[in-house]
């Protein structure tokens, strides 16, 4: 099959190279141009996307991967993160790649600050286009949540809106995660108040775990790393994020099987639990997913559960992959 030929859009202003640098931290920057690049080549059809932490002298095997054809489709985005901190060794094969880069691949290297850099890094920085990954603006976060919200069928109040906005500042992937709780408090074709919006962004851990099922129920793998990799940004534990999730897929679990038992919707509070809004958020939850699903959902918990017990590699790595595996079985 073909390369799928690269295709751009007035979004898209993204240098077509095989090898980029991308330089900035913030997270939401980073998505959005790997979603771009991905979407350059006809989206994750015809797309693979695979990331690198070279902190965690991973340099190598993104160099193989990028270097390898995929069996599964015609083009791919390899992403190696925290570039500064690869060894001088790795970068220089780095830049030995950056000579003779694959045909069907784009290497996009992400780099924290360009300050100080080492010899070869310098080189790699001089070779291959830089792009700058500036945080998004006041006016392309507001932007964003009113499309957003207007794709959702979901009204907000204008004073809930600017609460909002105030609340999550330039801060685009807390501006997804609180949207994400909005949408989902108001359903389709809904309204939330300020009053409401005010009680929705008085978040926690939980909330943002919470956050991460409904992104698993919708498989959509992507914006659930995102999100969990943003709780791990701010020093949640991934021994507590495994313990929240393991309490909402038990708690999704005790929702339908209410309903497969035909238990009465009045009596579904007596049975699961819960009450009032948690239960309401449950039932939405569960939706996305079917017993069969949350019961291997729930034993992936558990052998993931026993990794971290066992101190068999990093917790936030066994973290990462149990949440892809969530949401390719939801």
């Amino acid at each position: 099959m073909p390369p799928a030929r690269p295709t751009s859009s007035k979004k898209d202003l993204l240098p077509q190279s095989p090898v980029l640098l991308c330089i900035g931290t913030d997270s939401f920057r980073i998505r959005q141009t790997l979603r771009q690049l991905v979407d350059r080549f006809g989206g994750e059809n015809n797309c693979e996307r695979r990331e690198y932490d070279a902190g965690q002298g991973e340099t190598a095997n993104a160099l193989v991967d990028a270097a390898s054809s995929s069996l599964f489709t015609p083009r791919r985005v390899v992403v190696l993160h925290q570039i500064e901190k690869a060894t001088a060794e790795d970068l220089e094969a780095v830049l030995s790649y950056t000579r003779t880069p694959a045909e069907d691949c784009v290497l996009v290297l992400i780099l924290g600050s360009k300050k100080s850099p080492k010899k070869a890094l310098k080189e790699i920085m001089d070779k291959i286009p830089n792009v700058e990954l500036k945080p998004p603006g006041p006016s392309e976060v507001k932007a964003m949540a009113v499309e957003r919200l207007k794709k959702a069928e979901v009204g907000l109040d204008a004073d809930a809106l600017n609460l909002l906005l105030e609340h999550v500042g330039t801060r685009g992937l807390e501006a997804l995660s609180e949207l994400d709780k909005i949408i989902l408090y108001a359903g389709p074709r809904g309204w939330v108040d300020l009053a409401t919006c005010r009680s929705l962004l008085a978040t926690d851990p939980e909330e943002d775990v919470w956050t991460i099922t409904r992104n698993v129920a919708a498989r959509d793998s992507e914006t659930a790393l995102m999100n969990l990799r943003r709780i791990f940004e701010q020093g949640v534990e991934p021994v507590l994020v495994l313990g929240m999730l393991a309490r909402l897929f038990r708690q999704m679990w005790a929702v339908r099987t209410a309903e497969a038992e035909g238990i009465p919707r009045n009596k579904w509070s007596e049975a699961t639990g819960l009450e009032g809004y948690p239960l309401q958020a449950t039932i939405q939850q569960g939706s996305g997913f079917s017993l069969e699903n949350l019961d291997r959902g729930l034993a992936r918990i558990r052998a993931t559960d026993d990794i971290l017990k066992s101190s068999a590699g990093a917790p936030e790595t066994a973290l990462e992959r149990l949440v892809v595996e969530l949401s390719a079985s939801s």
